[in-house]
Formats: C-alpha cells, sequence, structure tokens
C-alpha cells in the first residue's frame, strides 16, 4: 500500500451526509476524501500552523477549479500550478494520461510497473508541496514515441479519452491548461496526444451521448476555457506577446517562500528523472495561450466568479465562510470553531451535491485543525497475513480549549469505542484505547490498476468504478472517529499505520500491509537455455505468519520436465525464509519463450503471487503483489570470441543478461576505466545512463574515442 496526505480516493457519490433531529441535534457524518494520510518518516497527520489554516479559509471562499494536462509525471508545470493552488487557492488538479513506466530510473534499477509505482509516489509528494490534486489514466508509459499516431497504435484511444472524460466530469474544472500542443512541438507522440486527448475529452464530457454510462453517477460538464501553457525550452520559444502573461514569481509571506522556491521542492521530488531543481526566487512568468473556449479581455477568470456566488443556495454558507476567514486568530484558531460549525450546518442549503461533498472535506480539515484534535491508529508492525487478527492502538487528544466529546470509534465499521455518558475529553490529555482487527483477503495490499494482467498500452480497470482516476488505494484499515462537538457530531477518518521509532530518525508512519501468508521469491526472473539442456531453478519463501507450512508446486510448460515438481516447507516464525532447489531439464519441444508458474497450498488456501517492496527515503514504503513466474527465453545466436568491458549505469540489468547468454563480461570500476588497456576488450558497452551516473566517463572519453579509432566497438 502507498500512502500520500491530501489526495482524495474516496468517490464523492461515497461521501454522504446525514440530517438526523435528535433532541434538536444535528447529526452528520462525512468519510474524510483522502487517500491515506501518512507520510514516510514523518508525522502521522500533517498539523497545521496557523498561517497554513489561514489558506485553508481562503481557499474555502473559492470555487474555480483548473484542470493542468500533460502525458506523464513530471510534464507538469510545478510554477504554474503552486501559484494557481498556493497563491490562488484554487482546486487545482494534474491529470498525467500515464504513471511513468517507461522512463529511465536514476535511483535504482526499478523498470516497468515498478518504476510506475515509484514515480506515482513522487508525483504525489510534489502534490502536498504545490497544493494539488492528482488523477491518472489507464495509459501504460510504453517509452519514447515519435508521434501521436505511433502512441494511438499502443494506446487505446477509445479508452484513456474514456478516463479523460470521466476526470473531468469527476473534478469539474473552469479551465484546462495543456503543457503541449497538438501540433508535434512538444517531441515525443505520448506528449502531443495527451493535447488531442485533452481537445476531445472537453468536446466529450459535455456531451450526454458520449459515454453515457458514465452519467449513473457523474454529470456531463462544460469548461469554460482551454489554454495552452507555451513554453521556451529545448531550443523552441513558443511564447509570443499576444499571449497571457502571469507573474508566478510572488512571494507568500504566510508560507516564508516564494512560488518559484515551493515549485522547485515539488519538481525536486521526481528524483528516479533526476529532475532537482535550483529555487526560483523573483519574478518569473509563464505564458498562455488560448485555444478554445469563450474569448476574454483580460483575466483568464474572466466571466467566473472566483468566490462561491455561482454555487446555488450558498449564501449563508458564503457568510459563515467569510466571517471565519475575517475573524481568525493565529493564536487562538478554536475561536472560529462556531462560525465553522454553523458552516458546516449551512452545507445543507447548498442545491448541489458535488459542492456540499467538496466543501465538506474542507470544513472538516479545518475543524480538526482549528480544534487541535489529534488522532492515531497505529499497529506494532507493519506487515501482516491475510489471516491476522491485528493489534490496533487508539490515540486521541483534544489539544485546544474545545468542549470535545467522543461518541465512537471504529475500524472499518467494526465498533471498537462507544460514548462514556456525558463525559467531556479532557484538555491536552491524550486517551488511549486498544483493539484486535481480523485481517481478511479483501483487505490486501495490492495498487488497483495491478489486480489483473495489462498489456503494454494500457491497465484493464474493468470494474473498479470511480477508483480508475485516482493516484493510489485506500488503506485497508481505517478509523473512523465520531466526535462531538458544540453539540454538533462530526466524523474524521485516519489510516491505521505502522508506527516505528528509530534511534537516528525518530518516529516513522509507514502504510499498513496485509499480504498473503507466504510470499513465492524466484532468485532469478529470466532463464536463458542457449548452449545448455538442464538449469536449477531456486526458489524462497518468507513466511508473513507463524507456524506456516505446506508445499511448493512447480508448473513446467510443454518442453521442460524435473523428476522432482512440488516440495514440502515449513516455517515457525512470522518473517522466516527458506530456500527450495528445483532442477528442469528442457526437451526438443520447448518453445522460442514461456513461462514456469509457481503456487503454494497452505490447508485449504492456494498462494500463487510474490511479495515485491521498494524502500526508497523520500517516498512511502511501496508493496505490491505479482504472479509467482519465471520467464524462459531460447535465443538461437552466435556467441563470437572475446570479453567484454561493461561500465554499469542506472537501473541496469543488462550484464547478468550477457552472461546467462554466454558472453564473457568485465565491470569496470572506475579506477578500471581509467587504467585498463582497453584493447583487450572485444566490445565496451556503457550502460543505461551510465553518462548520468558515471563522472568517470567525461575524464575517460578521450581513450573510448582512441579505442574507437583503433577499431574497437563501443556501445553507448
Amino acid at each position: 500500500m502507498i500512502c500520500w496526505p491530501e489526495l482524495p480516493i474516496k468517490p464523492i457519490t461515497e461521501i454522504t451526509t446525514r440530517c438526523v433531529n435528535k433532541n434538536h441535534k444535528w447529526v452528520f457524518t462525512i468519510m474524510l476524501a483522502g487517500l491515506c494520510f501518512c507520510q514516510a518518516c514523518a508525522q502521522q497527520r500533517k498539523v497545521y500552523s496557523g498561517s497554513e489554516i489561514t489558506l485553508m479559509l481562503q481557499k474555502l471562499n473559492t470555487s474555480t477549479s483548473v484542470l493542468y494536462f500533460a502525458a506523464h509525471p513530471d510534464d507538469e508545470n510545478n510554477r504554474l500550478l503552486t501559484y494557481l493552488g498556493r497563491g490562488l487557492n484554487l482546486r487545482t488538479a494534474y491529470l498525467a494520461l500515464n504513471r511513468g513506466e517507461g522512463g529511465q530510473n536514476l535511483i535504482g534499477n526499478e523498470q516497468g510497473d515498478a518504476l510506475g509505482l515509484i514515480r506515482t509516489n513522487e508525483i504525489l509528494g510534489s502534490r502536498t508541496i504545490d497544493g494539488a490534486q492528482q488523477f491518472f489514466t489507464r495509459a501504460y508509459d510504453f517509452g519514447y514515441s515519435k508521434n501521436p499516431a505511433e502512441t494511438f497504435r499502443t494506446w487505446n484511444r477509445d479508452s484513456v479519452l474514456s478516463d479523460a472524460v470521466w476526470v473531468i466530469r469527476l473534478f469539474r474544472p473552469d479551465l484546462i491548461i495543456d503543457r503541449f500542443p497538438t501540433t508535434g512541438e512538444g517531441g515525443h507522440g505520448h506528449h502531443t496526444a495527451s493535447a488531442i486527448i485533452s481537445l476531445d475529452a472537453i468536446a466529450a464530457a459535455a456531451d450526454p451521448t458520449k459515454f453515457p454510462e458514465q452519467l449513473k453517477t457523474l454529470k456531463t460538464w462544460k469548461v469554460k476555457r482551454l489554454f495552452w501553457n507555451t513554453f521556451n525550452f529545448g531550443g523552441l520559444n513558443m511564447t509570443s506577446p499576444d499571449q497571457v502573461k502571469i507573474d508566478v514569481g510572488g512571494y507568500s509571506a504566510l508560507l516564508g517562500k516564494s512560488y518559484g522556491e515551493l515549485a522547485a521542492e515539488s519538481r525536486s521530488f521526481n528524483k528516479s528523472q533526476g529532475f532537482g531543481s535550483a529555487a526560483g526566487r523573483g519574478t518569473e512568468y509563464e505564458y498562455l495561450k488560448l485555444i478554445s473556449g469563450e474569448p476574454f479581455k483580460t483575466s483568464i477568470f474572466e466571466g467566473l466568479d472566483t468566490g462561491l456566488a455561482n454555487i446555488a443556495g450558498s449564501e449563508e454558507f458564503a457568510r459563515l465562510s467569510a466571517l471565519a476567514l475575517k475573524n481568525f486568530n493565529l493564536l487562538r484558531p478554536e475561536l472560529i470553531l462556531p462560525t465553522l460549525i454553523g458552516a458546516y450546518k449551512a452545507l445543507v442549503l447548498i442545491k448541489d451535491p458535488f459542492w456540499i461533498n467538496e466543501k465538506k472535506i474542507e470544513l472538516i480539515s479545518l475543524i480538526q485543525a482549528c480544534s487541535g484534535i489529534w488522532l492515531s491508529a497505529n499497529s506494532n508492525e507493519g506487515e501482516w497475513s491475510e489471516r491476522s487478527l491485528i493489534p490496533v492502538d487508539i490515540s486521541v487528544i483534544c489539544r485546544n480549549k474545545v468542549l470535545a466529546r467522543i461518541i465512537h470509534i471504529s475500524i472499518n465499521n467494526v465498533l471498537v469505542k462507544t460514548a462514556e455518558g456525558e463525559k467531556l475529553m479532557p484538555i491536552n490529555e491524550l486517551m488511549k484505547f486498544q483493539t484486535l482487527v481480523q485481517a481478511d483477503s479483501g483487505m490486501i495490499t495490492q495498487p488497483y490498476w495491478l489486480r489483473k494482467p495489462h498489456t503494454s498500452g494500457g491497465y484493464d480497470l474493468s470494474g473498479l468504478g470511480q477508483f480508475r482516476s485516482y493516484a493510489i488505494n485506500n488503506a485497508p484499515l481505517n478509523a473512523e472517529f465520531t466526535i462531538e462537538l458544540l453539540g454538533t457530531q462530526v466524523k474524521f477518518t485516519t489510516p491505521v499505520q505502522f508506527h516505528s521509532v528509530n534511534p537516528a530518525n525518530g518516529e516513522s508512519y509507514q502504510p499498513l500491509r496485509i499480504l498473503p501468508p507466504v510470499s513465492i521469491n524466484p532468485k532469478e526472473n529470466l532463464l536463458v537455455f542457449h548452449q545448455s539442456v538442464s538449469k536449477a531453478v531456486n526458489i524462497q519463501l518468507t513466511a508473513y505468519e507463524d507456524q506456516l507450512s505446506g508445499t511448493l508446486d512447480m508448473h513446467l510448460p510443454i518442453g521442460y520436465s524435473s523428476a522432482i515438481t512440488s516440495l514440502p516447507f515449513k516455517l515457525i516464525h512470522k518473517g522466516d525464509k527458506t530456500e527450495l532447489q528445483f532442477t528442469i531439464h528442457q526437451t526438443s519441444a520447448a518453445r522460442a519463450a514461456d513461462s514456469i508458474t509457481f503456487s503454494s497450498t497452505i490447508g485449504n488456501l492456494q498462494v500463487n503471487q510474490r511479495v515485491h517492496d521498494l524502500e526508497y527515503a523520500h517516498i512511502p514504503h511501496i508493496t505490491w503483489l505479482s504472479p509467482a513466474i519465471i520467464k524462459i527465453i531460447n535465443p538461437v545466436i552466435t556467441i563470437p570470441a572475446g570479453n567484454i568491458a561493461y561500465i554499469a549505469g542506472a537501473g541496469d540489468q543488462l550484464p547478468a543478461i550477457l552472461v546467462q547468454l554466454g558472453y564473457r563480461v568485465s565491470i569496470l570500476s572506475d579506477k578500471q576505466a581509467l587504467e585498463e588497456n582497453l584493447s583487450g576488450f572485444t566490445a565496451i558497452v556503457a550502460g543505461v545512463r551510465a553518462y548520468n551516473t558515471r563522472i568517470i566517463l567525461r575524464d575517460m572519453q578521450p581513450r573510448l574515442m582512441e579505442y574507437v579509432k583503433n577499431g574497437g566497438c563501443l556501445i553507448q
């Protein structure tokens, strides 16, 4: 499970409001629309300062929404997003058509699905800084594409368009801003395709005959204007004096940083792409060209009421929201709680359920921030089997002088605690509770877009409903706190997380991971049968519960045999590992490419998956599952004599493949690269991004060119 704060995941149709007149008290309940609220090596819940509460109050008084539109994570303009989201406090979001699976990786050797998971989490880190939300479509990043025609031959254009229309109808942007034009100046085929999709999606989102199945839960939506955010980079200056010119380099006294500084922090979260950026300070301009929509004279927001007047029935809510902002006291935030509770009650007067939900989400965060209520639900271990009984420690504290009473606490709708008469929560005293929660197979940690096999063009999102566009899953376990404040009951939700304390780093909160009882981990992902007829296959098993026993079964394709295809195992303690080995033999019936699959039988349970884990300091712990398989290839090639010198790069797994094929490979250290006699090598290979990660190559370049001049083969 992967978690970041302040990003919506609950679909708006699942966020419900109850108004019950019981003993003359209004009762409101809400499921906070948020992906799980946690961050690696950080505080469990964001604690809002007075300046941040001020910005939240300003946003509460606005209704304008802007959607930025491009192809990959890192394509977005962080400066413009930060200015819109933090400077103007507008509802902002970025729709990336894919998750960046086909890019390069500067920080590790992950590629494909794993890289997409890293880049998804990196871009969510960016969003916590620039204040935008994040959406995706099902499109898969299959690598560089020369033009949109090539892109659409791999992507299912209608499916990607459907997802983009869904996001527009779900988010309801007034303005859409494209990073790239339809005319190809963006270079990459994915870039141009994103602009083409945005044009089509804007038209389709307003047309009730397009994707009518979406209208069971959403409504058509008409975007007021579409802009192209022109650029001046890569030798192309697409800006011009007749375009809208916006200074995004302002300074936020509330945050103590310029929008350029914040944007650089946001941009620098894309570490796997090597996008660390210098902070911008002072005047910085962005340019927008109107592509379609209503003309205007001065402001891109012309004709839009950026306040709340355009929301039918919002008069009382707007009055109280403005009053809360006016009367906010940085030192005594709880003083505006009566006004916020009044605004909360006034939500029922708003005619549009969309805005009831949107403003309710904002109000819940403000009510919690101003009351000083801190909530947590933690487990002392990060990994649990789907059959485990999970202990959860719950903590609640009200740190401001507020009359608050716990009504009840539950985890995934299972009651943990009910009200203790009329007892009020003590001020600034931590209240603790403990409970046990039964896990089940429905909680297993798996990114929703990887639950079904996918093609090179996109994910299978069938049956997922509104999950189809959100960045990541909700947490498997969520604690719900119903607390009465000033006579009104409000429900707060926080994920159950893994809490630990490290002597060097202090407290850490990580996602809670629910897993199969055992992970089947082949030690090799690929077997190359060139010049060999038998190979050893090594499988590591990892237990996620105590007293685990069963059998590991190997399923061979046609053309392969083994004397033993099933082996017993027994693992005593959770976390124990054991390694089992099979020997397989190839016959003349073997195909050029195939796969070996593995499964484990544990009583009545069948497990056929391996657990993958990724840990990087800048993002939360990532866990996902994949089928336990080993791919087999039988290439027919001639291996020349000689030795290959290999200069490893970033995310580089090619040397191991070359060795399996039968090549002799020497991996050169920096010292060897400078001192080794290169003439003895048949070829020299500089690996993936070697020139980015191996500074030694700059000094070595003259030697390499001399090697080529003398007849050597250099592959870069």
